[in-house]
């Protein structure tokens, strides 16, 4: 299992790198980092790639997973579940959109999360 997360990590990773686009200073910046600071980036990241919803998924999913083994902060983790629910809303995938924003609301409600955040979810 971890050894086909890693592989589609590195592929996401790779077909990031193959297109010149704005977030080509992102990119760069999330392959040398570690940790919390790398995941802030790669919701950085995600938010510019609205326009490919697969390869969103698999950044945000890869986030979650990093985040997960990290045992990060909770809050964290409602982002990266906003995310995914975003990336499946610009998929066209209504149902599981709103199954990982319910997630991120309920992770988020129950860190007492800041308000802003729960508002706009």
């Amino acid at each position: 299992m971890l050894k086909t997360a890693l592989v589609i990590v590195f592929t996401a990773l790779l077909s990031f790198s193959s297109h010149s686009q704005p977030s080509d200073s992102l990119q760069s910046l999330f392959n040398i980092q570690k940790g919390t600071e790398q995941i802030e980036t790669g919701l950085r990241l995600c938010n510019t790639l609205t326009g490919d919803p697969e390869k969103m998924l698999i950044l945000s999913f890869s986030l979650l997973e990093k985040n997960r083994k990290q045992e990060a902060d909770p809050f964290l983790a409602a982002r990266v579940l906003r995310t995914i629910s975003d990336a499946y809303y610009y998929s066209d995938s209504i149902e599981k959109s709103n199954e990982f924003l319910l997630r991120a609301l309920n992770l988020a409600e129950s860190v007492k999360a800041d308000s802003s955040f729960i508002a706009e979810a």
